[in-house]
């Protein structure tokens, strides 16, 4: 079991403007592994959202 102890934010701040990349990760039990995603933005709008590894 792995996790934080500290608070990391006390919200969500909505953008609509947001232009650029960032990468989401997410582990899933029947898979046993991280599976990391890559999601861009362009003006806010969802452009992509591509599956690394």
């Amino acid at each position: 079991m792995a996790g934080c102890r500290n608070r990391v934010h006390d919200g969500w701040i909505e953008r609509d403007d947001y232009h650029g990349r960032f990468k989401l990760k997410h582990s899933f039990e029947d898979l046993d592994t991280l599976v990391t995603y890559q999601v861009t933005f362009t003006h806010g709008q969802l452009e992509g959202f591509e599956r690394l590894r």
